[in-house]
């Protein structure tokens, strides 16, 4: 398997005078690693002496650069090596440039932090939290120096809402977005250096029903930490503790929660069902 992904490529073909036939793909890759998300150009070629037949596999090919660059260098190294290849006179066969949004790369990097089935299932035994949930999605992000407004607009087209939705959330938009990408964007939200991402964050929290659209297992964990998304509701655990959690989510966060209150609050949960 490749050490990175694909975002998006063209298939190019030249037609020689002998009949032979050459395929390039060429396309923009990512990785993500230790300082987020860099990306690259791949090259892969493929050659059909047969007219009738197209090539089934082009390989892994090779990176165009040894050293992996930020978006917007890589997307100036892509366009280039394409009028090069025009040049030579390749013809484009397909792209799927068309096909893919300009915030699809978002929506990717947000269902990879999306936590497995296998994670989520309610009778598996609990898992330790990270230290500031949303942390891998914050370190991944932060280098790419994204301004506010285009945060916003990522975030909301992964939604599948408009800005001034997801800016000033209602209670019939929850039931319009995917509880799973909401689950993991909350974290990201709430714990932003920026104000007004911590202030959309919070908007969509206060919102009664969305507690119960993310998975409960999403829950346990945030109030297993200390923060904002732990404090918000917390203030919710006196009244509906038993409705958000369930009994052995509740005896859980009783003995290992690290807030004061939310293991007051489950010990007595605890003791009214003992």
């Amino acid at each position: 398997m490749a050490p990175w992904s694909e975002a998006r490529g063209t298939t190019l073909r030249l037609q020689t005078t002998a009949g032979t036939r050459r395929f390039v793909r060429i396309a923009l890759c990512t990785r993500t690693g230790l300082f987020g998300t860099s990306f690259n150009v791949r090259e892969a070629r493929a050659e059909v002496h047969d007219p009738e037949k197209y090539p089934t596999d082009l390989g892994l090919g090779r990176l165009l650069v040894w050293r992996w660059r930020s978006q917007e260098e890589a997307e100036v190294l892509l366009d280039s090596r394409l009028r090069t290849l025009q040049s030579l006179g390749y013809g484009v066969l397909e792209s799927d440039e068309a096909a893919r949004g300009p915030w699809d790369w978002l929506a990717e990097l947000v269902a990879r932090q999306l936590p497995s089935s296998e994670t989520l299932r309610p009778d598996t035994a609990p898992q330790a939290s990270p230290d500031r949930p949303g942390q891998m999605l914050t370190e991944i992000l932060s280098p790419l120096g994204l301004r506010y407004t285009e945060l916003v607009e990522g975030i909301a087209n992964v939604l599948g809402l408009e800005v001034g939705e997801l800016d000033d959330p209602q209670a019939n938009h929850v039931a319009q977005v995917d509880p799973t990408q909401l689950g993991a964007l909350l974290p990201f939200l709430l714990t932003h250096s920026d104000p007004r991402l911590r202030m959309i964050g919070e908007r969509w929290l206060a919102l009664p029903t969305v507690a119960y659209e993310v998975n409960p297992r999403l829950l346990h964990e945030w109030l297993r930490t200390e923060g904002p998304l732990c404090d918000a509701l917390a203030e919710r655990l006196p009244t509906e503790g038993l409705a958000l959690l369930g009994t052995q989510t509740l005896l859980d966060l009783s003995q290992h929660a690290r807030s004061a209150r939310v293991k007051l609050y489950t010990k007595r949960w605890i003791q009214r069902l003992s």
